[in-house]
């Protein structure tokens, strides 16, 4: 039985800084591969932050009007499963009234994999879009579930070097204002190389 993930609208992917909403060759990497292994003509990165829906990264299109609460990406997070298909949305009474279903980019066919990390639970997802009808093959869900398992490795790496920048800014602060005197040296020639506030004012730097 797969694990059930809780989906927070309130998570907490905008404290590790993912809502850099600019373009990254390595997202951009992974949707690009999407779309060939499951030989789709659109993908997508698609990330929730407070309530709202954003794109990572989208391949063969710019990104879907769908507000949370209206998407396809909403019922991959709200069940059991990782995994979350669509064959054809205008049979499907869920979204056949859809302005993405109606309109451009009339999407037809949707599988959506959930973004699962440690900390966080279910944080976005990674979905493939076809403008017919179609059911992906067991080998293209297989390919499709290990990519989702690299976003997650990048947005994890990413959190973590967000957290190393505050600790190492918060290090630094704490030297610079410490009421101790704290000098810094070359090892090798023992020439003061740096000095906090304390130590200027004791020696005169």
């Amino acid at each position: 039985m797969a694990k059930k993930y809780s989906f927070d609208a309130s998570n907490k992917i905008d404290s590790f800084d993912v809502f850099n909403i600019l373009p990254e060759k390595e997202y951009d990497a992974i949707t690009e591969l999407a779309s060939i292994l499951c030989q789709t003509p659109l993908a997508a990165i698609s990330l929730i932050i407070g309530n709202q829906q954003y794109y990572k990264s989208c391949y063969g299109f710019t990104s879907l009007p769908d507000p949370i609460d209206q998407s396809l990406c909403k019922y991959t997070f709200n069940q059991s499963n990782p995994i979350f298909s669509v064959e054809d949305t205008r049979l499907d009474n869920r979204f056949k009234g859809k302005s993405y279903v109606i309109d451009d980019p009339k999407i037809v066919f949707f599988t959506g994999i959930q973004l699962i990390t440690p900390s966080d639970g279910i944080i976005g997802v990674l979905g493939v879009y076809d403008h017919e009808a179609r059911i992906l093959s067991e080998m293209q869900i297989k390919s499709l579930q290990l990519l989702a398992n690299q976003v997650v490795q990048l947005i994890e790496l990413n959190k973590k070097k967000i957290e190393l920048d505050q600790s190492e800014k918060k290090y630094k602060s704490m030297i610079e204002n410490s009421i101790v005197p704290i000098l810094f040296s070359d090892p090798i020639t023992e020439r003061v190389i740096d000095a906090n506030k304390a130590a200027c004012e004791l020696f005169g730097y």
